[in-house]
């Protein structure tokens, strides 16, 4: 421990020196945040370590200490008439707290937490977001996406500035409404082969974790839409990039909430910086590969000179991926081929990561509310009886309660479930400052908890996404996606495809939860994981005919 220690204080002795400038600023700026965030609640705090000393190793026991903080930093309620109540027994996320008039006593959801010497600040309701996310000039990702920026590059997730604008200004038309049109055959083709993947479970003894059966068929339809090759990971091909990212974002995670591990050389040590620089070369060198393959096959087509002019319909005839598009734009756009396959790695990582963990959230919700599950069946066997033809787009307009099923699911356990700015200027939460340069973080799954907006703010209760539920609440207690000007630009592809999937599996199945809540922890990672997976009991289903 000892060594640990002196290894520690010599590493920062040696940036200090080598960064003056930078270290000035930081100190000029940290002066000013320990004045004004001195207000702001938080979890006790020693020099160097801040609050860190005191996070639990355990990543789901980590999740606990995160509830506490929250009900103890972030909520207070007055003691003659404050009640709390734990609807379905959840500790944490979801507090109903009413007062007399059943009206929430809230601080407006803001805790300090310093991590380090870094100060982050979490703005865990609708109310404290939304100046942030609805802001225009406040785009910056902060520091703590810089080791994500290692494996992914400046692409659109991390980019800022005139950069950010030119990017999501370019990449904004690759999903028009007619060019997704054409990824409905390749989600139907790929949930078929994942639904006879889960045949093999159905009415036996034996239950089935679905969550690398979801990621594998998820990567599959990334991989065709965006990346135009079939690397079939779902019958055993290409597993490698699933498990590499898979470790990328639990090594991410630990070194985000541990600052010791900032620190190069022990980040080193422990082992975990070659294990992350392993696992980086192998997605990147994959993603390479692929666009030297699809440059090849676009040349050999004839097709590099007139992408540019092509209309959405003519894209969509051609069959051309997210990935042959940006290499159609290279020249135009003057971008490197590192500048492709950051974009692509971007897309590659959200786009199976997120949708999987969405759509297995969801069955694992239907899976313990059988009742709710019970109505998507007759939905779906109303609409298309006994048939089983291919699901197209215009088919899910057609399945509302569906939807309303798969956004509740997403309100109660969001993939993202945190979103990060770095403040370029002060900003005035209630009668909170939160001075320029720190870093703020908003929570979609605490946003969407408040009794304020939903009716049964713990419970699964898909009838908080009618149309009468949604036309009476702030749109900013729903950011699943997150919001404002830097939402999500590929969130109707991931809607989609989840909403496609779910019904290609509910068609032919019925899911019975095996690892119902409290006893699943949402382990917030870089993705909302499941502490033990997405058990199930599989049962085959009759249709009913029509």
């Amino acid at each position: 421990m000892l060594s640990v220690l002196l290894l520690l204080l010599g590493g920062i002795g040696f940036i200090l020196l080598k960064n003056w400038v930078k270290v000035r600023k930081f100190w000029i700026m940290r002066t000013r945040a320990v004045q004004f965030l001195d207000e702001i609640p938080g979890p006790p705090t020693i020099p160097l370590l801040g609050s860190a000393h005191l996070f639990k190793w355990d990543n789901e026991e980590f999740t606990y200490q995160l509830d506490r903080w929250a009900r103890e930093y972030m909520v207070k309620v007055q003691p003659t008439t404050g009640v709390m109540k734990f609807s379905r027994q959840i500790e944490g996320w979801g507090r109903e707290i009413f007062n007399n008039t059943e009206n929430p006593l809230r601080d407006h959801g803001v805790m300090k937490v310093w991590v380090g010497p870094v100060p982050m600040v979490f703005l865990a309701s609708c109310d404290a977001a939304k100046p942030v996310l609805e802001s225009n000039t406040l785009i910056t990702k902060p520091s703590q996406y810089n080791i994500v920026k290692q494996w992914i590059g400046e692409g659109l997730l991390i980019s800022t500035g005139k950069k950010w604008y030119a990017r999501r200004k370019m990449i904004t038309p690759t999903f028009h409404f007619n060019i997704l049109q054409g990824f409905y055959e390749i989600f139907f083709a790929q949930a078929n082969i994942l639904a006879d993947l889960v045949d093999k479970f159905a009415d036996t003894d034996q239950t089935v974790d679905l969550l690398p059966y979801v990621k594998r068929c998820a990567l599959d339809i990334i991989c065709e839409t965006a990346m135009g090759t079939r690397i079939n990971s779902q019958t055993g091909k290409n597993v490698d990039y699933v498990q590499a990212v898979n470790r990328l974002s639990q090594l991410i995670w630990d070194h985000e909430r541990f600052p010791w591990l900032w620190f190069q050389p022990i980040w080193y040590l422990t082992g975990m910086g070659f294990e992350f620089d392993r696992y980086v070369k192998l997605s990147s060198d994959f993603t390479r590969k692929v666009i030297l393959q699809r440059r090849g096959v676009l040349e050999g087509k004839g097709l590099l000179g007139e992408m540019q002019s092509m209309s959405p319909e003519e894209i969509r005839k051609h069959k051309l991926s997210f990935l042959d598009l940006m290499i159609g734009m290279q020249t135009t756009h003057n971008l490197s081929d590192e500048d492709i396959r950051a974009e692509v790695d971007t897309f590659m990582f959200e786009g199976h990561d997120t949708t999987s963990s969405g759509i297995g959230w969801a069955l694992w919700w239907l899976g313990q509310e059988l009742d709710i599950q019970k109505k998507c069946h007759d939905e779906i066997d109303e609409f298309f009886g006994d048939s089983d033809r291919a699901i197209i787009a215009e088919d899910l307009k057609s399945l509302p309660y569906l939807e309303m099923c798969l956004k509740e699911a997403l309100r109660l356990t969001p993939p993202v479930p945190l979103f990060g700015r770095t403040l370029d200027h002060d900003l005035k939460i209630a009668h909170y400052t939160i001075p320029e340069g720190c870093t703020v973080f908003m929570s979609p799954m605490a946003a969407a908890r408040d009794p304020r907006h939903f009716k049964h703010p713990d419970m699964f209760y898909p009838e908080h996404f009618s149309q009468e539920q949604i036309s009476q609440r702030d749109p900013y207690s729903f950011i699943p996606f997150s919001a404002g000007p830097r939402n999500c630009v590929g969130q109707k592809f991931a809607l989609a495809e989840e909403k496609s999937l779910m019904a290609t599996l509910l068609r032919r199945f019925k899911f019975i939860t095996m690892n119902p809540e409290p006893s699943n922890r949402f382990l917030p990672e870089l993705i909302l994981k499941p502490s033990m997976g997405f058990v199930f009991n599989v049962q085959r289903r009759k249709q009913v005919k029509s």
